[in-house]
C-alpha cells in the first residue's frame, strides 16, 4: 500500500511538472528584444522576465549601438540571431528597436514583429535639436535676468522690506524659483548639444521623410511585409497629461518636482510682475527699479508657461492644440503602418523612457502574444 502511494505521488509530481514547468526548448517561441535610442539590451528590466514566465518563449537582448544608422543595426540584429541559433523570431522593438526590427525582416525570416513606441513615421524631435537649444537658452536668460535684478533691488533698497513688505516677499519667493530655472535651461544646453553630436549618424534616419523611413515605408515595402511578416502589431503610448510634457519626456522620475518648479517660476513671477508694476507708488525712489523688475518678471512668467506648448510643437504633436503622444514621439508616428495582418493598440500612461518597465506595456504585450501571436500563456 505504502509503493503505491508513493507510486501515485511520483505520477501526480510528473504529470504537474509537464503542466506547469517550462516548455522544451524545441516547443519555445524565439523572441528578439530589441532596444532604442539611447539604450542597450539591458534597458529593457524585467519585461522579458516576466514574458518568459508567462509564455513558452526564448529571449535575447542584443545591444546593437545605438547611434549607429538603423541599417547597421540591423544587420547586427541578424546576426546576433543567427549566432544565437533563432529562427523565424518574433522581434519586439521599442522605439527605434522597431524600426531595426522592421528592417530585419529584410534580411530574414520572422514570425512577425511588435513595435512599443516606435516613430514609424519619424520623430520631428530628432530634426528640431536646435529648438530645444533654444528654449533652453531662453528659459535660461529669461529666468536668470529676472532673478539677477530682482536680487539687487531687493538687497540694494533697504528700506524696501519696511515700506512695501508683501512686495517684497514675494519678489523674493519669485526670484528663489526663477534662479532655479535658469539653472535648468543652464544644464539642458550643453546636454542637447552634446546628443546632438554624438547621435547624428542615426538622426538622420528618425527625421520624417528621411531616405530610411521613405524607404521602409514605401508601398513596396509595406506590400512585402503584408506578405512575408504574418503578424504585425504597433504599441502607441498616450502620455495622461500635458503638464510638464518635456520633463515627462525627458527626466520622467523627475518629472513631479520639475513641472512643479516650472509652474510655481511661472505662477510667482506674475504675482512679482503684478506686485512691482501695480502696487508702487511714484514717491517711492525705487519706483522705475520695480517697474523694469516687473516686466522681467512677466518675461520669465511668459517662458515657463510657454514651454509645455513649445515642446508640444518641437515633437510634432501640436494641431493648434498639444495631441496624444507619449512626451516624445507623437501617437501618429507610432501606428505601425500597412495592410493585412496589422494591428494598433493604445496604451495610457507612461512616458517614452519609461514604457519598456511598464505594466502598461507588460500587459499590452502579453495580450497581444496571446491574441495575435497565438502563443499560449501558462497562466
Amino acid at each position: 500500500m505504502r509503493r503505491s502511494h508513493f507510486a501515485r505521488i511520483a505520477v501526480l509530481t510528473v504529470l504537474a511538472a509537464a503542466a506547469f514547468g517550462p516548455a522544451p526548448a524545441a516547443a519555445q517561441q524565439p523572441v528578439g528584444f530589441v532596444h532604442g535610442f539611447l539604450a542597450d539590451g539591458g534597458g529593457w528590466g524585467m519585461l522579458p522576465i516576466n514574458l518568459m514566465d508567462r509564455f513558452p518563449i526564448r529571449a535575447t537582448t542584443p545591444t546593437l549601438g545605438w547611434s549607429d544608422p538603423l541599417a547597421t543595426q540591423a544587420s547586427r540584429l541578424q546576426n546576433e540571431l543567427v549566432n544565437t541559433g533563432f529562427t523565424n523570431p518574433v522581434l519586439i522593438g521599442h522605439s527605434n528597436g522597431g524600426l531595426i526590427s522592421r528592417q530585419t525582416t529584410r534580411l530574414m525570416q520572422t514570425s512577425g514583429v511588435m513595435t512599443i513606441g516606435t516613430l514609424h513615421g519619424g520623430a520631428p524631435l530628432a530634426g528640431n535639436l536646435g529648438a530645444v537649444e533654444w528654449v533652453a537658452a531662453v528659459t535660461f536668460f529669461s529666468n536668470y535676468f529676472a532673478s539677477a535684478y530682482a536680487n539687487w533691488l531687493l538687497w540694494g533698497c533697504w528700506d524696501c522690506y519696511s515700506y512695501d513688505p508683501w512686495t517684497w516677499w514675494i519678489t523674493y519667493i519669485a526670484a528663489s524659483y526663477d534662479i532655479n530655472m535658469a539653472y535648468v535651461g543652464a544644464a539642458a544646453f550643453p546636454i542637447t548639444i552634446g546628443l546632438g553630436i554624438y547621435s547624428e549618424n542615426v538622426r538622420n534616419d528618425m527625421v520624417p521623410w528621411s531616405g530610411f523611413l521613405a524607404d521602409l515605408n514605401s508601398g513596396g515595402n509595406l506590400g512585402r511585409e503584408a506578405s512575408e511578416v504574418p503578424v504585425r502589431v504597433g504599441i502607441g503610448s498616450s502620455v495622461w497629461t500635458n503638464y510638464g510634457l518635456m520633463w515627462n519626456g525627458i527626466i520622467p522620475s523627475y518629472w513631479g518636482e520639475l513641472t512643479s518648479l516650472q509652474y510655481n517660476a511661472a505662477y510667482w513671477s506674475y504675482l512679482g510682475f503684478i506686485f512691482n508694476s501695480f502696487f508702487t507708488y511714484w514717491d517711492d525712489p525705487y519706483f522705475w527699479d520695480k517697474q523694469f523688475a516687473g516686466w522681467l518678471f512677466l518675461d520669465a512668467a511668459y517662458v515657463d508657461w510657454s514651454i509645455d506648448p513649445w515642446w508640444c510643437q518641437i515633437i510634432g504633436a501640436w494641431a493648434g492644440y498639444c495631441t496624444e503622444s507619449d512626451a516624445i514621439v507623437p501617437l501618429w508616428s507610432q501606428q505601425f503602418p500597412g495592410w493585412g495582418n496589422v494591428t494598433n493598440y493604445t496604451i495610457y500612461g507612461p512616458s517614452h523612457t519609461q514604457e519598456k518597465q511598464s505594466g502598461e506595456v507588460y500587459y499590452a504585450t502579453s495580450y497581444a502574444l496571446q491574441n495575435n501571436f497565438g502563443l499560449p500563456p501558462r497562466y
